[in-house]
């Protein structure tokens, strides 16, 4: 129904914003948090947004971004999550993060954003892996602030707990091993190109 509405941020508020276009209507729309902290009052945005009419009412949800959009249509199209449980995940990670917590299994990465318990995550891990997959195949992925080159694969995650073993933190190992991975390399060439850096 609606694709975009265009106009100038009049209002910021926890959760929400006011745009109010042209013809002098003010829209409320429904954002994470990230969109809200990328916009300012009196900012003129192009804000993609989503219409939602249920039994609690018409809202009205706000994306700074197409990719953030694309990510919200993909969690309220698994059963039991809905738009403003879609909003809440999406207030926690970017889209691009997200997409590498469901490529690379993490389900405890995902349970760390509030709202979302282990049922729900692993849901969402499920059913948008394909998904994600074929969206972001040739996308380079953040993964703990390090751009990777590939989605993390059972022997990435493997070498990110050996390296931890070995007295790194989570983040050493995971920034180490999502910087030399490439798709195909074995536990061990991962380890060895890992501890190189």
């Amino acid at each position: 129904m609606f694709n975009y509405i265009k106009g100038q941020i009049t209002d910021i508020q926890e959760g929400y914003l006011v745009i109010e276009t042209a013809g002098g209507v003010g829209y409320e729309l429904n954002c994470s948090g990230h969109t809200l902290s990328a916009l300012k009052i009196g900012d003129e945005q192009k804000i993609f947004v989503y219409y939602s009419s249920s039994e609690a009412g018409v809202f009205l949800y706000g994306f700074y971004s197409k990719e953030e959009k694309g990510m919200f249509l993909r969690l309220i199209s698994i059963s039991g999550i809905g738009p403003k449980a879609a909003v809440s995940v999406l207030g926690g990670v970017t889209p691009n993060e997200l997409a590498t917590i469901i490529l690379s299994g993490d389900i405890d990465r995902l349970v760390k954003i509030k709202g979302v318990g282990k049922k729900t995550a692993e849901r969402i891990i499920l059913e948008l892996k394909d998904k994600v997959y074929s969206e972001f195949k040739d996308t380079p992925l953040v993964f703990d602030g390090i751009v990777s080159r590939q989605p993390l694969s059972d022997a990435s995650k493997d070498a990110v707990l050996a390296l931890m073993s070995m007295g790194y933190s989570k983040n050493e190992a995971s920034g180490a091993v999502a910087k030399v991975y490439c798709d195909g390399m074995g536990l061990e060439e991962i380890i060895v190109e890992a501890l190189k850096k």
